[in-house]
């Protein structure tokens, strides 16, 4: 499956090297079994030097997860949204919807 991947950035500039590492981090998904349907991740300033990365990840059997993640490092920002939404969804059965 090809999913959706829709990377922003707001109050930072662009950077095409935290948006690869988005982008690596729905293919391991993939690899884990775990078929996203679409991923959506902000990438922000959090103040004080730290960098907030909220992301939505959606799979093809409906369940869903938002979370939000704030780190000095904005690539353990990406690390932890990624592996906080990953133990979400090892813990919902398939087919039961949660927001």
């Amino acid at each position: 499956m090809s999913p959706y991947i829709d990377v922003s950035f707001q109050r930072v500039d662009r950077n095409p090297s935290i948006e690869s590492a988005i982008h690596r981090w729905v293919a391991r998904f993939e690899a884990m079994r775990f078929e996203v349907q679409r991923a959506v991740a902000t990438v922000e300033a959090g103040g004080r030097g730290r960098t907030t990365v909220q992301l939505t990840l959606v799979l093809a059997d409906g369940r869903s997860r938002t979370v939000a993640a704030t780190r000095t490092d904005p690539y353990v920002a990406v690390s932890d949204a990624f592996r906080s939404v990953r133990l979400h969804l090892l813990a919902t059965p398939p087919g039961q919807l949660v927001a």
